[in-house]
C-alpha cells in the first residue's frame, strides 16, 4: 500500500515539474503574473534554461518511477526536483525586485 502511495506522490511531483517547465517555456514571449520577459532579455534566458531543466528533470522523474525503480536514483532525482523548484522561486524573486523599483 505504501509503495502505491509513493508512486502516486512521485508521479504528482513529475506532473508539477513538467507543467512548470512547459509553463516557463511557453511564456517566454508574453507577460505573466508580475513579470515581463519581453522587456527583460535576461529573464527570457533564465526562463529558457530553467524551463528546459525542469522538463528534463520531470522526464527523469517519470523514468525513475516507472522504468529504473532504483531507490537511490529516485532519491537523487527527488532531491534535485526539490532544489531546482525552490531555487526557481528565489531567481524569480530577483526579477520581481528589479521590476518593482
Amino acid at each position: 500500500m505504501t509503495d502505491v502511495l509513493l508512486i502516486i506522490c512521485e508521479a504528482l511531483l513529475a506532473v508539477i515539474v513538467l507543467y512548470t517547465g512547459f509553463y516557463l517555456l511557453t511564456h517566454r514571449n508574453r507577460k505573466f503574473l508580475l513579470f515581463d520577459p519581453t522587456s527583460e532579455p535576461s529573464l527570457k534566458i533564465v526562463m529558457t534554461i530553467w524551463g528546459s531543466l525542469l522538463i528534463i528533470l520531470g522526464l527523469l522523474t517519470i523514468l525513475a518511477i516507472f522504468i529504473i525503480k532504483s531507490i537511490v536514483f529516485i532519491s537523487i532525482i527527488l532531491v534535485l526536483d526539490a532544489i531546482v523548484e525552490a531555487s526557481l522561486s528565489f531567481i524569480m524573486l530577483i526579477y520581481y525586485n528589479t521590476a518593482n523599483k
